[in-house]
């Protein structure tokens, strides 16, 4: 992992090794990658390809142009996502060349093959209770509005520390022990499940919808998935 000191002096040069994209740069990289885009800034274009995305745009420094993989904090913010570059041991994912085209071509390829591909969901999120600070998970993925997701994150965000993940449909310890007509099995079968737990590797992924294709990057018209990853 990077140390702390080197990812401050990155961050510290970024903006320095930045040069403004042109409107027609800009647009290459959007009509590219359409729905994916979800930040569109004066020296960079944003994506995310569901759990990892990309910072694109033109450095200062070789004239070349860039594709650094980046990972986000979770649920993703559709406004203002918070981001940072993924790195794999002391070496950040990313690639140079010469040609937008190219950039395109490699971005791409790394969605597809490499550290950055093959995002493989576990579970989705079919609902939630605020009240006893619960997500409910199930096995069908399940598509949220922008206004629904954007409560959901937000709610989440603010209460994570105690959040606690249920499956649907499944009885866990927490279940048996709120029976009110207790018996010696529910005693017995509450002591041999799982209790709640607590989510882990969540990831937000964006679907298009017909009013996407007027904006790419606008977030009210996508709709939304949550999912959580398979961990070790």
């Amino acid at each position: 992992m990077v140390s702390y000191y080197t990812q401050r002096i990155i961050n510290m040069k970024e903006a320095k090794l930045k040069a403004h994209l042109t409107q027609d740069e800009k647009q290459q990289f959007i009509d590219a990658f359409k729905d994916l885009v979800i930040l569109i800034k004066k020296d960079c274009v944003v994506i995310k390809h569901e759990k990892f995305g990309y910072e694109l745009f033109k450095s200062k420094s070789d004239d070349k142009y860039w594709s650094y993989a980046i990972t986000f904090t979770e649920p993703m913010d559709p406004v203002k996502p918070i981001y940072k570059h993924h790195w794999v041991g002391n070496a950040f994912v990313g690639y140079g060349f010469e040609t937008i085209d190219q950039t395109i071509a490699r971005t791409f390829k790394m969605m597809e093959q490499g550290p950055t591909a093959n995002t493989q969901i576990r579970d989705y999120l079919v609902g939630w209770d605020e009240k006893k600070d619960r997500i409910i998970l199930g096995w069908e993925e399940k598509e949220w509005s922008y206004h629904d997701y954007v409560h959901f994150q937000k709610w989440f965000k603010k209460n994570k520390v105690r959040i606690m993940a249920k499956q649907e449909g499944v009885k866990d310890t927490e279940d048996y022990n709120k029976e009110n007509n207790k018996t010696a099995l529910t005693v017995l079968l509450g002591k041999m499940q799982d209790p709640p737990k607590r989510p882990r590797s969540m990831v937000t992924i964006m679907r298009k919808t017909k009013a996407t294709k007027k904006d790419w990057a606008n977030p009210t018209t996508k709709r939304y998935i949550v999912g959580f990853l398979y961990v070790d």
